[in-house]
């Protein structure tokens, strides 16, 4: 497996066990994936699934992998006082 899918694959598993209502797609080929180090910053595509209408929406994120101890974060945009906020939210296990 090429460091691209063994990224991809565990993008999928990490946002998986996160519980989340979002999916992550693997980065297709054209996706923007740069050099392994420490950390690698991933842009992904994720489906948001609609529990009223069963409807899904694509939408653009990016994800910070820790390729030594693989923890992940998403970076997280708000907007507050007019200002535009990016943060890194930490994508963890929950049950």
């Amino acid at each position: 497996m090429n460091s691209r899918a063994r990224l991809a694959s565990l993008l999928l598993l990490a946002l998986v066990l996160a519980g989340h209502t979002q999916t992550a797609s693997a980065p297709a080929p054209s996706a923007t994936v740069g050099p392994v180090g420490r950390f690698t910053i991933i842009s992904a595509t994720s489906e948001i699934l609609h529990a009223d209408t069963l409807g899904t929406t694509r939408v653009p994120v990016i994800i910070k992998l820790d390729t030594s101890t693989g923890r992940t974060w998403l970076l997280v945009s708000v907007v507050k006082d007019s200002r535009q906020i990016d943060t890194w939210q930490e994508i963890t296990r929950t049950q």
